[in-house]
C-alpha cells in the first residue's frame, strides 16, 4: 500500500464513522423504543406458544 492510499483509508474511515455516529446520534433514541418492541413481540409470541402447548 502507498501512502496516499493509507491517508485516504484513514479520511475515509474517519468520515464514515462520524457518518455512522451521527446516524446514531440522531436516532439513539428510537434504539431502545426498538429493542423494547422486539423484546416485546418476542415474549407475547413465547407466552403465546406456550399457552397453545398446554391447551393442546
Amino acid at each position: 500500500m502507498k501512502k496516499n492510499q493509507i491517508g485516504k483509508l484513514v479520511a475515509f474511515s474517519i468520515l464514515f464513522g462520524y457518518f455512522i455516529s451521527g446516524i446514531i446520534g440522531s436516532y439513539a433514541w428510537l434504539i431502545p423504543i426498538a429493542l423494547l418492541m422486539f423484546l416485546g413481540s418476542y415474549g407475547a409470541n413465547r407466552a403465546m406458544d406456550r399457552r397453545n402447548v398446554s391447551g393442546a
